[in-house]
């Protein structure tokens, strides 16, 4: 995938996020044993907390063996979160730190916080943990301000996804038409991931106007998983309902997730439909599911009929 292939190594080379790049400037110029031992990175997915996470992980010597990712929407149980809590207690069998990366953090449960409160607010001298959130106002209860050093990320501006879109094009020896890079960081959200994402799944096609087509999304393949799932939860409002055409969808779910935001987004101009409802779906399917997945789809689905 491209958008792992030209994922930044060194803070230099991160796109855009002026203030992130300043406050880690600081941190890495003092010993490491001065340095923050729990770091908050909010911000909108895709504009570089994970891999800002991994520079971090660099900067702190941390061996591959002691290094850990975890999706916080798959493991949102207490026993998860007790478990990864009491291992932090275990030495790194390789190096002298262990670093665990919990990323969608406001997933989890609060019974979860609960566990991890202990080594949050009394970090072990050879761990780093490293929270990532797109919705921190779910965390901030949970985890007092203080017991970390908060790096907030914003969405990418025009003028730094551009250039990016046009180097990536450039390495790869494609040509890609200005009026089609426009086209991408206008749908991108501010977000380098969909960005390159959209890039990719048109830079090998012949001519501007399949690649337009492509990114405006009137090739809608997955129009038969996404209609049914958008009338049950603007109009039935029940999980009973919605969980089966859950269960058949087979796209990707970032994918339907942007079906699901045009599709509402016209429902709310539309007299016929529940503008209330269409509101409500809106403010659960706004965040991405590119790191969640399927765990985030549903999450959202669930909360967007739930009373």
């Amino acid at each position: 995938m491209l958008y792992n292939k030209y994922r930044p190594s060194t803070l230099e080379e991160v796109v855009g996020q002026i203030k992130v790049k300043n406050v880690l400037s600081k941190i890495i110029e003092k010993p490491l044993e001065d340095a923050p031992q729990v770091y908050m990175l909010s911000g909108p997915t895709g504009t570089g907390k994970t891999t800002v996470a991994r520079i971090l992980k660099e900067h702190f010597k941390i061996h591959d063996e002691s290094y850990t990712e975890i999706n916080s929407a798959d493991k949102t149980g207490v026993n998860d979160a007790r478990a990864l809590s009491e291992s932090f207690n275990m030495l790194p069998m390789h190096g002298e730190r262990t670093m665990v990366v919990l990323d969608e953090c406001h997933m989890l449960s609060s019974a979860s916080w609960n566990q991890l409160l202990k080594p949050l607010e009394d970090t072990p001298k050879h761990v780093i943990i490293v929270l990532c959130t797109s919705v921190i106002e779910k965390v901030i209860p949970a985890v007092k301000k203080g017991r970390y050093q908060l790096l907030d990320f914003s969405e990418l501006k025009p003028r730094d996804l551009g250039p990016l879109l046009q180097k990536i094009c450039k390495k790869e020896n494609k040509v890609v038409e200005k009026k089609v890079l426009q086209c991408i960081v206008g749908k991108a959200e501010g977000s380098a991931r969909f960005a390159i994402t959209m890039l990719e799944s048109i830079i090998d096609l012949d001519n501007e106007e399949d690649m337009l087509e492509v990114i405006s999304g009137s090739i809608d393949k997955d129009m038969e998983e996404f209609y049914p799932l958008c009338q049950a939860m603007l109009n039935l409002k029940n999980w009973n309902v919605v969980l089966p055409l859950l269960q058949t969808i087979t796209s990707d779910p970032e994918s339907i997730r942007f079906r699901v935001l045009d599709f509402m987004s016209k429902a709310m101009m539309n007299p016929k439909y529940d503008v209330d409802q269409a509101n409500d779906v809106i403010k659960e399917f706004k965040h991405s599911f590119s790191e969640s997945g399927k765990a985030g789809l549903y999450h959202a689905c669930f909360e967007a009929v739930s009373e």
